[in-house]
């Protein structure tokens, strides 16, 4: 609806509520037929509260608006706070291991708004328990190379601890290479 059709509306509801008031006026001072005048006022009565109770309704509605910007606003302002946290736990954590680490803020803010596992394609989530299958990890896609942009990808904690596991882990029991576990799970998916 455009602006004028609204105005238009709002203007004709403004003038009957005031016809409708005057006549509730009116007839408070009528002694005659004195139920059909309380069925009068009272209908009235019940269009006035009506229109009151809409108008209330839209006003709330305006305000819920308005509440869920700043919930935007606000979010936004955790997710820069998460960012921000998750980038100085990484960087440290880099630090404490000797890994190189390159990753700026916005790359961390383009990991975290991955949806799905880089490497299987799972749902992430973030908040959920730390070893919980599909929390939402940071890996670096080569291990021997350090916490880069290219090579650092959102994966989901048990795709990050499988991979460890099997390829990166000096315990490794399998000692098999890469080419060799991708020529197994082939086989054994029929793929």
């Amino acid at each position: 609806m455009d602006d004028r059709t609204e105005q238009f509306k709002e203007q004709y509801i403004k003038q009957t509520d005031t016809k409708l008031r005057y006549i509730l006026k009116a007839l408070e001072g009528q002694p005659q037929n004195v139920a059909a005048t309380l069925q009068r006022m009272t209908a009235i009565k019940d269009i006035l509260n009506a229109r009151e109770q809409r108008r209330k309704q839209q006003q709330d509605n305006a305000k819920e608006i308005v509440d869920d910007d700043q919930k935007d606003k606000e979010w936004n302002w955790c997710f820069d706070e998460v960012v921000a946290n998750k980038y100085l736990s990484k960087k440290r954590n880099a630090e404490e291991r000797g890994i190189e680490f390159s990753l700026t803020l916005s790359d961390i803010a383009r990991l975290m708004r991955r949806k799905k596992c880089y490497y299987t394609g799972v749902e992430l989530l973030d908040h959920v328990a730390a070893r919980h299958p599909h929390k939402r990890t940071f890996d670096r896609v080569d291990s021997s190379d350090g916490y880069h942009r290219w090579n650092v990808v959102a994966c989901t904690f048990a795709a990050n601890y499988n991979k460890e596991l099997l390829l990166e882990s000096p315990s490794n029991l399998s000692k098999m290479t890469q080419q060799q576990l991708l020529k197994m799970f082939k086989k054994l998916t029929g793929k």
